[in-house]
């Protein structure tokens, strides 16, 4: 059986009819690291804020301790004046402070007062989180504490399969706390796939992991289908089993990964992940023979189609989209522009592929690859 080659990855051409899946394999790593570096960022922002919150919530006690202070010595030069005026207006004077009034007359009445205005002002001024106040969390809180903390497992995930599967059992027990849950259900997923990455060995149970992982993120789908990261995890799920599926099932796995993967750029345009797999997708097809459309064709009315310009349009997308430049967007817009016959920028992407620092095997193949094919298509 022929094959397509991408970067170290040897996948039967009937996958890439079937959406080029295989190479979803060594892409779940690289996806969970791009992942990983978006929540970074996040991270840091978030702790920016809380510490521009902590300086606002000081600055607003010190004007209420401030406001205080000269509400107080307000009321007593108060007082004092109406002492001094009751000493020298004699008995009339004194009857008529007797006399009940409409305001606080009496320095306690006037300070009770001022006591009151200044607990209202202090509620503003504190900036009390409900938290605080009742001395517990909310459920909403415990809920978003769960989810940073998967994340922050999963980090590990991408080395080490007993880190995968002690998230799963968090996951699993976090599921049946928040039944239902759209957020913990894609995590279950994106977990099973990366976890059948480490199982290579035993086909059997790789096939297992990633029935699960895209049982997990349809059931996520039908709770929330705006959740873009359901529709990404079901793409790169189903397009993970397609290895074990025969042509018809391959071809039809093809169709739903598109699917997904166009539905999840549609919630989030924005995501430059989405655009690097609709690419290499669209690479993938366009590179497919007369006679593997031809078969595509007895199978389906309408074989996959797609083409080097199209792919070319989502890889420049992801470059564009992304706050940190990746070896394999740039080694794939190269290839592009080399089937094209633009080599000069096909060149300038090589290049700029090999200065971007190697974070795991996908960077390892795609600096690779991006050698040789700077040594062959470079003057002489």
């Amino acid at each position: 059986m022929s094959t397509t080659v991408w970067s170290s990855y040897v996948v039967p051409v009937g996958v890439a009819t079937g959406v080029g899946a295989g190479f979803l394999l060594g892409l779940v790593s690289a996806q969970w690291l791009w992942d990983w570096r978006q929540r970074r960022r996040l991270a840091r922002a978030v702790a920016e804020l809380r510490e521009e919150i902590a300086l606002l919530r000081q600055t607003l006690s010190e004007v209420a301790a401030a406001e205080r202070a000269r509400s107080g010595a307000a009321a007593s030069r108060d007082s004092g004046r109406k002492a001094s005026s009751a000493d020298r207006g004699g008995g009339q004077d004194v009857a008529a402070a007797r006399r009940p009034l409409s305001r606080p007359e009496s320095s306690t009445e006037f300070l009770s007062a001022q006591e009151d205005e200044s607990e209202e002002e202090s509620e503003f001024y504190e900036l009390s989180t409900p938290e605080e106040e009742e001395g517990s969390i909310s459920a909403a809180t415990a809920r978003e504490r769960r989810l940073q903390e998967y994340d922050e497992l999963g980090k590990a995930t991408l080395e080490s399969v007993e880190a995968c599967s002690t998230l799963l059992e968090k996951l699993k027990a976090g599921l049946e706390k928040d039944t239902g849950d759209v957020e913990v259900l894609w995590r279950l997923s994106r977990c099973l796939v990366q976890l059948s990455t480490h199982h290579k060995s035993d086909e059997e149970m790789e096939k297992q992991y990633l029935e699960q992982a895209a049982n997990y993120a349809q059931e996520a789908i039908a709770v929330n289908d705006n959740s873009w990261k359901a529709h990404e995890w079901y793409a790169m799920a189903i397009g993970s089993q397609s290895k074990f599926l025969g042509t018809q099932d391959k071809i039809k796995s093809g169709f739903l990964y598109k699917e997904h993967i166009d539905k999840a750029v549609t919630l989030n345009p924005e995501y430059s992940w989405l655009y690097y797999l609709r690419g290499r997708w669209c690479f993938e097809v366009a590179g497919l023979s007369w006679m593997e459309k031809k078969a595509a064709a007895m199978l389906y009315a309408s074989p996959p189609e797609s083409s080097i310009e199209e792919a070319l349009q989502n890889f420049l997308k992801a470059d564009e989209l992304s706050t940190e430049e990746n070896k394999s967007t740039q080694l794939y817009t190269a290839k592009c522009y080399l089937k094209l016959g633009s080599t000069d920028k096909a060149i300038e992407c090589l290049q700029k592929a090999l200065s971007i620092a190697t974070l795991n095997n996908e960077d390892t193949a795609a600096h690779t690859e991006a050698e040789q094919l700077l040594e062959q298509y470079s003057p002489s």
